[in-house]
């Protein structure tokens, strides 16, 4: 199971991005939603709508743009 942080992270690893810049990138999103001081909860342990929150840093961190 991942926290919200490292589900943050997933995308950005599946893109071989390197650790420094996904934890980096992940932090940045985390502060950017307001759950900085959640990022190392597991999902069960946020509402729904915080839930919703990790969904869309997680979606923003790929950056589909620029793909």
């Amino acid at each position: 199971m991942r926290t919200a942080q490292s589900n943050i992270e997933f995308g950005l690893e599946l893109k071989g991005i390197g650790p420094d810049e996904r934890r980096t990138r992940a932090q940045e999103l985390l502060q950017l939603i307001g759950l900085t001081e959640f990022a190392h909860q597991y999902p069960h342990q946020l509402s729904g709508g915080m839930q919703q929150r990790v969904g869309v840093a997680r979606a923003l961190a790929i950056d589909p743009r620029s793909s």
